[in-house]
């Protein structure tokens, strides 16, 4: 798997922040989502029913809440793309595929901008640098936040036809802004570079207003045979090592997100629709049930060519 370096990811979130914004005066930048706040800089969670145990640091820069995310987080060879392809069906959510984890690349940001030094204090909330090779204003808490969400946005943006037809709007945002956004990824434990806390206090902090989906196969030898079929493993760690360990990655990062993830079990729903149901209550949605479970991914990378989903008409989010 090729690898980003940190520079390019760096031109890659500025790219996706000029990207994914829209501006209406100088110097102010949209949010996600349209809101108005009173105070320039204030701790309001304008999507409280979606991540009431979010921590909003609001500024002018940036409203990390504003936005809200679904994440599905699973062990490879697990149904993750199943889950993807089943929950982007509830209105108003957009989920992409997988990103080769970019997102643990960006993660590194910080501790580039540190350059292992937290001492040194160069880049640190609401703290300006006065003078020297690295002077620089303070930086409002919360908003590098923007900078991540916006790499994740690019990365899963409306279909083509509403972005011709942007113009037609103030901004994006008008059209867009509502949507709950996120993806799929099976490659969040970074290979052990940084423990399930670590991961979950980066998710917490750059995208405050999230539920996720962490999904695993409890049936480890079966997820291992999965495995050695489609992959080559060339590292000289053991398939059943890595599936193992991943899959306490997993559960550990599960009960770090706390009441803001739900632990799914392939073996628990791959035949019983009833356990995605109660997912789908959970998420706030109500008059929606699943009357499948599909099969994506089926001997290899195969769609689903069998199985239809059908979500009642009156189907829609209402916490």
């Amino acid at each position: 798997m090729g690898k980003l370096s940190k520079g390019t990811l760096l031109c890659c979130l500025l790219a996706a922040a000029s990207l994914y914004h829209q501006w209406d005066s100088p110097g102010r930048m949209l949010s996600a989502a349209p809101f108005v706040f009173k105070q320039p800089f204030n701790q309001t969670n304008p999507n409280w029913d979606w991540c009431p145990q979010a921590e909003c640091h609001n500024s002018p820069l940036c409203s990390p809440c504003n936005r809200r995310y679904l994440f599905i987080l699973a062990t490879g060879r697990s149904g993750s793309t199943t889950l993807q392809i089943m929950f982007e069906k509830l209105p108003g959510v957009r989920l992409s595929g997988e990103n080769w984890g970019v997102m643990n690349i960006a993660a590194t940001m910080m501790e580039a901008l540190q350059q292992g030094k937290p001492e040194d204090e160069l880049f640190v909330d609401d703290k300006s640098v006065e003078w020297g090779s690295f002077k620089h204003n303070a930086i409002p808490k919360g908003a590098m936040a923007c900078a991540h969400q916006n790499l994740a946005n690019t990365l899963n943006p409306p279909e083509r036809w509403i972005l011709e037809q942007s113009l037609k709007y103030d901004s994006l945002t008008e059209e867009d802004g509502n949507t709950i956004l996120g993806f799929k990824e099976v490659r969040t434990e970074r290979e052990g570079s940084w423990t399930a806390k670590e991961a979950a206090a980066y998710y917490q902090e750059m995208f405050p207003c999230s539920r996720y989906l962490i999904n695993i196969r409890s049936d480890t030898e079966k997820q291992v045979q999965s495995m050695e079929s489609e992959f080559e493993f060339e590292n000289g760690k053991s398939v059943k090592s890595f599936v193992e360990d991943g899959t306490n990655f997993h559960r550990e990062l599960a009960e770090e997100l706390g009441d803001a993830a739900r632990l799914t079990d392939l073996e628990e729903w791959k035949n019983n629709v009833d356990v995605l149901n109660e997912v789908i209550e959970w998420l706030g949605f109500k008059n929606c049930r699943f009357n499948t479970i599909l099969h994506e991914n089926h001997d290899g990378y195969q769609p689903d060519r069998e199985r239809h989903l059908n979500l009642d008409d009156d189907c829609e989010y209402s916490p």
